[in-house]
């Protein structure tokens, strides 16, 4: 048996309210009659609009079919409010307090959750709104004179909106097509509780459009990221081509140190090229204060991340392996094997590939006495910056992102980084007669003579910008 419950506000502004309608005859008089019946009236945060909703394009409210549950007073028992689109029901058993002591009740959203645990839906796509938990509670109180349970909701999840703002001019005028996209959930997981199906580690997300471009919208859960994991993944198809290509987002480094936090909404805008995606700006708020719906950020762009293509998705030379700010550096697409060093001798290099490089091209007919050098020395330039040999350090900076790099690269038809390079680095050791090389595979480094001339001893160079 059922009993409809009113709203304490009209649904423009979202307030839910499960209270008794007292000339309500569904329960017969008992429920009408109790005088220890339990009112509810329920909010989420401070604000109220800050549900996620299915059918109305990611904007939060409450949709046709919601439900949330109420354990606790003098029964302990649990009551099940459900939202028909218009009024809110609630089922065959209702709570009561205790009159004489005092009473404790929790409460949870969706209603198949319960208060500690949830099982976070991978295919968002039309369940978006049953993944949003959210919980709420009230210890140690005394029945009040008007009956009523004033529940604060909150969210225990992340809300992740990502809208595409902006196209590479390779599509020209006409849009591509974006299929397959889901997230990434965090290697580092915060949250207590929500779980995801086994063998999962995505979410397929909800789908929409903002300013005519394409707009999705999860519920993750909360924690950080290894450098250099992916973070979206979508197919790209452009206008008119049959053939699609898998892109895969970088996570910002925002996301690595200080991560998705729970009860926190994030927009991401990206920009889509024809090889590689990107993070051109993010916003945070807090979802109980303030709703940022599937608008744009506003937060001002920020500059190249780590899996970036430089200069552009349309001309690209290299991917960025390191940021600092605006500026960064940058890992070139061509790579050479069979290079020598150099002759012996100690030069006196750094950890500064730059720096290396201007002191050898001091030295009289360098470019024949430092093949290494020279290969890279006689890159094209690119926005007046010029390659050089890595030093030790610049090579294994790239490591940690090693994975991401070389998706890009793949992507591009490119040779992946692999097996051991050259350094501008001497040996601690022996600088005389030998020079650092490091490589992402196996160990990060060791001595080889300058003079060897081997096939795993290759030669890439970088540019910092």
């Amino acid at each position: 048996m059922k009993k409809n419950l009113y709203k304490s506000v009209s649904l423009a502004v979202l307030t839910l309210f499960a209270a008794a309608c007292q000339n309500n005859d569904d329960f017969g008089s008992a429920y009408d009659n109790d005088s220890n019946a339990v009112i509810v009236n329920a909010s989420i945060g401070v604000r109220t609009q800050t549900r996620v909703s299915t059918e109305s394009e990611s904007v939060d409210k409450w949709d046709n079919g919601d439900a949330f549950s109420v354990k606790g007073g003098a029964t302990k028992k649990t009551a099940t409010y459900t939202y028909d689109g218009n009024t809110w029901t609630i089922g065959s058993d209702y709570l009561t307090w205790n009159s004489i002591g005092t009473n404790d009740f929790t409460a949870w959203y969706p209603s198949t959750a319960t208060y500690t645990v949830f099982n976070l839906p991978v295919d968002q796509k039309t369940g978006i709104s049953s993944a949003d938990w959210m919980t709420a509670s009230a210890t140690g109180i005394s029945k009040p004179e008007n009956k009523q349970l004033d529940l604060q909701f909150s969210h225990k999840l992340t809300k992740v909106i990502v809208n595409v703002t902006e196209y590479g001019s390779e599509f020209g005028d006409q849009a591509p097509t974006i299929t397959n996209v889901y997230f990434m959930m965090p290697s580092n997981q915060t949250s207590t509780g929500a779980t995801l199906p086994t063998g999962y580690k995505f979410i397929y997300p909800f789908e929409s459009a903002q300013n005519g471009r394409p707009s999705y919208t999860g519920i993750i859960l909360p924690g950080t990221y290894t450098s250099g994991a992916t973070f979206i993944n979508m197919e790209v198809t452009p206008a008119g081509s049959s053939t699609g290509q898998n892109l895969k987002v970088v996570v910002p480094e925002t996301l690595v140190t200080t991560g998705l936090e729970a009860g926190k909404a994030y927009a991401f805008n990206l920009k889509i090229g024809k090889v590689g995606a990107s993070v051109r700006s993010v916003s945070v708020v807090e979802r109980d204060n303030e709703d940022i719906g599937s608008g744009e950020a506003t937060e001002k762009e920020e500059g190249y991340k780590i899996g970036d293509l430089y200069p552009d998705d349309t001309n690209p030379v290299g991917v960025v392996f390191a940021v600092n700010g605006k500026s960064g550096k940058v890992v070139g697409f061509e790579e050479t094997t069979n290079l020598a060093w150099g002759p012996t001798g100690e030069i006196g290099t750094s950890d500064d590939g730059a720096e290396n490089m201007a002191k050898i091209q001091t030295i009289e007919e360098w470019e024949t006495k430092y093949p290494a050098f020279e290969w890279c020395a006689n890159r094209s330039a690119v926005d007046g910056k010029n390659w050089y040999l890595p030093s030790q350090k610049e090579v294994e900076a790239i490591i940690p992102n090693i994975t991401a790099i070389n998706e890009v690269i793949k992507a591009l038809g490119k040779n992946a980084i692999a097996g051991y390079w050259w350094t501008s680095t001497e040996s601690a050791t022996d600088a005389t007669n030998k020079a650092f090389v490091a490589g992402p595979t196996g160990a990060k480094g060791q001595d080889q003579a300058k003079t060897t001339a081997s096939a795993v001893l290759r030669v890439r160079a970088i540019l910092a910008f």
